[in-house]
Formats: structure tokens, sequence, C-alpha cells
């Protein structure tokens, strides 16, 4: 197919179904692959990537029915330019709001669209935040590595041949029959708890936690493992201080710029296990945030490490935004997980059927949709009362 040989997941027949595709007619700045993430490789080197904001991931999936951590493209900024072809598909577009372009009308993000083939799709530059989502009905016809479909750039393997998608690519899609009933929207308000909230004044998120601070995105740590190998003043300067994410900024990890923090005997540890979410503090002094795409191991002090729940809110923070960091403990941090977790499983009881716009009710758009499905002609015997 196209520049890419079909492939196959595991367990299928050795002639995948073919339902329908995607076709990529433009790229956008940065699509991958991504899922839920490659678990339980790092013992030989292999980080786990995956979504970068596992709750918008998740948002996308639930709005076409899949299973929350499925794998789904995730755009950087605005999206390639995809085209539906050889059969109907119902994609949903989620994560940072911005425009989506179909066939020339403009909608909101975070709703689905079912597509007729040759129906072009593209979400455009988001308003606010980083990072999108395009889940499709079905699944992509992509073969897993280390039971993941996670692309991992550096290393150039999973998702499709291990790099970002480009022009011509086609992803296959198994079982892609469009699910019965409307497309469906989620609204905005009750995600606003995963991502940045650029807000003058101290915000809070649906579980009554803080997400900003005048003009920072706050972000809950835990200390260390490595936070005694700072001063006391390093420690007040972390939590006090505003930090900037600096144009060194990927998948990898995000270097940022502000205070710097003294080490209390030196900066070089025995290298040890590094988790997402990491934030590491090398001889110069500023914190480097590690994520998805990190290495697994490093020799540098880790004054404190990010609580899982607030990772999507950091994954749509880019060069530029500023953050402050903000303490919890172990015990607050299981109950932010939990909560995610729980917040994730309920999401399918949060949609609502999309509403079509006035000016998009046009007689073309009843008749592909087949609204009428039979007639009744009335006679004697099925209306007796007929004057």
């Amino acid at each position: 197919m196209g520049s890419t040989p079909t492939n196959m997941t595991a367990g299928e027949s050795d002639t995948p179904r073919r339902r329908a595709a995607l076709r990529i007619v433009q790229a956008g700045p940065l699509d991958l692959i991504q899922d839920g993430g490659r678990i339980g490789f790092q013992r030989y080197g292999v980080g786990p990537s995956g979504a970068m904001d596992s709750r918008a991931l998740a948002v996308a999936n639930a709005l076409v029915g899949n299973a929350p951590d499925a794998p789904a493209i995730e755009f950087l900024q605005a999206s390639s330019t995809i085209e539906a072809v050889d059969g109907p598909l119902r994609i949903a577009v989620a994560g940072a709001p911005g425009p989506v372009d179909l066939n020339g009308r403009v909608w909101e993000s975070n709703r689905s669209f079912t597509l007729a083939p040759g129906d072009r799709l593209r979400a455009g530059p988001r308003s606010e935040g980083q990072r999108g989502y395009i889940a499709v009905a079905g699944r992509f016809c992509l073969t897993p590595v280390m039971g993941s479909y996670s692309t991992h750039l550096r290393a150039g393997f999973g998702g499709l041949d291990g790099r970002a998608l480009a022009p011509g690519d086609i992803l296959d899609v198994s079982g892609a029959a469009p699910p019965d009933g409307p497309d469906s929207l989620f609204p905005d308000d009750a995600w606003i708890g995963g991502r940045p909230v650029a807000a003058p004044e101290t915000a809070t998120d649906a579980m009554g936690e803080i997400t900003s601070d005048g003009p920072a995105t706050v972000i809950r740590v835990l200390a260390g493992p490595q936070d005694d190998h700072f001063t006391p003043e390093a420690i007040e300067t972390f939590t006090r201080s505003v930090y900037v994410i600096s144009k060194d900024a990927d998948r990898m990890g995000y270097r940022l710029t502000g205070p710097t923090l003294a080490h209390a005997d030196g900066y070089n540890i025995v290298s040890d296990a590094i988790a997402t979410g990491s934030v590491q503090v090398p001889g110069a002094g500023t914190p480097i945030i590690l994520l998805a795409d990190r290495q697994t191991t490093g020799g540098f002090p880790k004054i404190a490490t990010v609580v899982s729940a607030d990772l999507p809110r950091l994954a749509q923070l880019g060069p530029g935004d500023g953050l402050r960091f903000r303490f919890v403990s172990a015990a607050d941090a299981a109950k932010l997980a939990v909560a995610d977790h729980d917040w994730k499983a309920g999401l399918p009881s949060h949609l609502q059927p999309a509403v079509l716009r006035p000016e998009d009710m046009t007689a073309e758009h009843l008749l592909e949709h087949n609204l009428v499905t039979a007639f009744w002609q009335p006679t004697d015997d099925n209306f007796p009362f007929r004057g």
C-alpha cells in the first residue's frame, strides 16, 4: 500500500480484513502513532514512549468507542491532512483546542466526525496547548513492537516504520465500520484539568486542585529520589521560583530556564533508574524534566518527580510557558493517580450527541445520512380512521 506495506497485528489471520484506510495527503509538523506506552522493558534500556497527554488520548478514543490507551495519531500544533479511502471512517480529534477543517468547513475539536471516502480533514494550529490526538474507530493494521504501537523516534521503531507520518502513507484500519448512532462531542470544561490554564489568578481543576498560579502552571511533584543531594536553599528555590520551558523541548524532555539549584556535594551520582517526570539537575544547576522518550538511566541527581496525574498538563506546555513546582505527599500522589484513572474510565458517560449547526443542515447532508428509512402508505386496513 502506497510507500508502506500493509502490516498485521498479533493474532490476525494471514489476510487481514481491510475495510477502510487513512491516507496522509500533507504532513503536519510531527505526527506519530502513539498508544498507552511500552511497559516492562526499561531493564533492557527501552523507554516507554507513548502518548504525552494520556488524558487527551483517552478522550479521542472514547469518542470513537475505543479503549482509553488504544493507538492514535499524536500531532504537535497541527495535524497532517488526512483522507478517508476505500470506505467510511469515524474519527475523533481531541486534546489542545483548535479548529478542525473538514472539507473546507471549520469545526471545534473534542468531537467525532464520520468521513465518507474522499473526505479530507486537518486539525489546524492549536489556540492553546501543544498536542492533539486523532483516533479512529477500529484499529490501525500495524505491527506492535514489545507490546506497543508507540513510535520511538530516537530508536526508530514502533508506529509506522519508527518514523513520523509522511505524505503518501496509508494506514489501513481493521474493523473500521462507523459505530451506530450520531457523532459525539466531549464538553470542553470536562477535561480542563488536563491542560494548562494561563489565568492571571490562581485557578483550580474539577478536583479542586490548583492548576495555575499567576502566569505559571502548577506542576505537582514528589520529592526525590535524590532531593538530599541539594542544599536547603536549593529546595526552597525549586518550589518558590517560576521556571520557563526553553526551546530545547521535545518528547524526550524539557530543559528549563530559571534560578540555578546548588548541589550539596557535587552533581555526579552512580547512574540509576529514571521515571517519566523525573526532574534531574545537571552541573549547570537548571532542571530538566524527562518525558516519554527519555533514557532509562542517568547519573545526575533528581530533585523531584512529576506526579503521573500532572504529566498530561505538562505535555500541553511548550517553549516559553512558565511553570511552578509544588511538592505533594506520596499518599496525595496516589489519590491523584486513582482519580485520573477513574476519570478516564468514566469518559463515555460524559459524551454528548454532536449537534449539527443550522448552516450545515443542507439537503446534501440529509441525503448523505439516509435519514429516511421507509415510507408508509395509509390504507383502509392500517389506518381505519382515515376520513
